[in-house]
């Protein structure tokens, strides 16, 4: 998500530089802030941000922002308040939360209640998502105006030739939060069998998430989150991209890998 929302900004700041740009963290939230991009630190830490915003609809984002802004844009459900009368423009990735509960914790599971995602839908001038087929599913499962919904494909963040790591024995990557709706634990036991039949190639896995301690045997490397470069040269020199998830919004890794030369395995 991070890096998704640091993308978009990076290209609309270069795009309409004669526009603002406000970033609204939580106290003792860093983060690098593209060029023409102001950040904003609200007073409260993250959780009770989130809190207070879904328990009494305040404090209003638009306003902790200054309170002038033209449009306010939330890159994903969360529980935030706005002003009844700021434009709002809502990033939908999934619905993963709803479609498959038992992949989250209870915390997770409370913070999605709280965020009110289809109430945050159903206020917002314009809904985004990745695909067409996510555009569809939100219309049909949280009855949204069609002419309000609009898929803006990803575009691939990892750019330009990778450099592949020399010395590496071969090996298959998965690339992705190491979380249950990604189904890293399968492609780890189908790995092992693999391996047990002759499979000479390691299993390397580029993220981190709640199944990252179980995700580990003999060829099996854990590299946790890498820069664009390296996750270019790591692309680059991968016998294969291997995405078992369960259930996508869109796979950007996917496209990352075929920009890279890299066959993709993914499942449907």
């Amino acid at each position: 998500m991070a890096h998704y929302t640091g993308a978009l900004l990076t290209a609309l700041a270069a795009a309409y530089p004669d526009d603002e740009w406000r970033v609204l963290l939580p106290r003792g939230t860093r983060a690098p802030m593209p060029p023409g991009v102001r950040e904003v630190s609200s007073w409260l830490p993250g959780r009770m941000l989130n809190g207070s915003a879904a328990v009494l609809r305040r404090p209003r984002a638009d306003r902790m922002l200054g309170g002038d802004l033209d449009v306010f844009w939330a890159p994903a459900p969360v529980p935030v308040a706005v002003s009844p009368e700021m434009p709002l423009v809502l990033t939908v990735h999934d619905r993963s939360w709803e479609q498959r509960p038992r992949d989250f914790t209870t915390y997770e599971r409370a913070w999605h209640i709280a965020a009110r995602p289809r109430a945050l839908a159903r206020r917002a001038i314009r809904v985004l998502c990745d695909a067409e087929v996510m555009r569809a599913d939100l219309i049909e499962a949280w009855g949204l105006a069609p002419e309000r919904v609009q898929a803006v494909p990803l575009a691939p963040a990892v750019r330009g030739e990778g450099v592949v790591r020399a010395g590496d024995q071969p090996y298959l990557l998965f690339v992705g939060a190491l979380e249950p709706r990604k189904a890293p634990d399968v492609l780890l036991a189908a790995y092992a069998r693999a391996r047990a039949s002759g499979l000479a190639a390691e299993l390397w896995f580029v993220g981190d998430g709640r199944l990252a301690p179980v995700l580990q045997g003999p060829g099996v490397r854990r590299l946790g989150r890498v820069g664009d470069a390296e996750l270019a040269g790591l692309y680059a020199g991968a016998l294969a991209l291997v995405l078992p998830s369960r259930l996508e919004g869109f796979g950007l890794p996917g496209v990352e890998a075929l920009t890279q030369g890299t066959p993709v395995i993914a499942s449907d």
